[in-house]
């Protein structure tokens, strides 16, 4: 760096003297800052993951996905952590109520808002119908309603997330295949579910995502199912039995 510029004609005193530095090296030393502030900022997001967001809890694990699956609960965690807010709106537009096709579709828009300066920072659209495998049995689609809302708000919300919070390198907000969903889309999707004496297709998949982060075989669970409660099936588990089955699944 060279060395301070003396005052000659200007009062001004040598200890008051300003460095100056040609155009070229004022670049490079805001390339390096820039650089070592993006830096700290990524060790600090994952030092954040290591030790409050949990499997299972906060992500997913997806077979054949390089990436875990961020879940609602862990979105809002990234944002609390950054010190950010967010504006979850319909877009009404896209809306679509057609009863007489048993077809509904909703559209909310994720705007994560910097609090201190009401800067947006990031948006991001979500989408859930009537038509997606995992609610297509139902015979009218106006028993989910909410399910679908609250889908479509999550999905906009965690990608949102992933945005601002500038998480994509270590999360994914892809749901296939498996169409894996979060315990909080489960708990709404639970009350609206027929049959309420064997476990929905959510918590199904909730379960596999668990046992197989927990490093356990098809074949264990498998075995367990049928020793312990005569099951051949992970469609045949009763919702009283279900909390016993995740312990186990989790249990290394």
């Amino acid at each position: 760096m060279p060395k301070p510029l003396k005052s000659e004609e200007n009062n001004m005193n040598d200890d008051k003297a300003v460095a100056v530095l040609p155009k070229q090296e004022v670049g490079a030393l805001y390339e390096s800052q820039s650089v070592e502030y993006a830096s700290r900022q990524l060790a600090q997001l994952q030092a954040f993951v290591n030790a409050n967001m949990k499997q299972g809890r906060d992500y997913g694990i997806i077979p054949g996905c390089k990436k875990p699956s961020l879940w609602k609960p862990g979105a809002e965690k990234l944002l609390n952590f950054n010190g950010l807010s967010v504006i979850l709106d319909p877009v009404t537009a896209q809306t679509i109520l057609d009863f007489k096709t048993n077809f509904l579709s909703y559209t909310y828009r994720a705007s994560v808002i910097n609090p201190r300066t009401n800067a947006v920072l990031a948006t991001c659209e979500g989408n859930c119908n009537s038509a997606e495998k995992k609610y297509a049995y139902e015979k009218d689609a106006r028993t989910i309603m909410n399910t679908l809302m609250k889908m479509a708000q999550k999905r906009a919300l965690v990608g949102a997330a992933l945005i601002a919070c500038r998480a994509s390198e270590n999360f994914t907000d892809a749901e296939e295949p498996g169409d894996t969903v979060d315990k909080s889309d489960e708990a709404a999707h639970e009350q609206e579910q027929p049959n309420g004496s064997i476990i929905s297709e959510a918590q199904g998949k909730r379960l596999y995502a668990i046992w197989k982060g927990a490093g356990k075989s098809d074949a264990d669970v498998k075995a367990h199912l049928k020793d312990k409660y005569g099951l051949d099936s992970t469609k045949q588990i009763k919702r009283s039995d279900y909390e016993a089955i995740v312990a186990f699944a989790q249990s290394k």
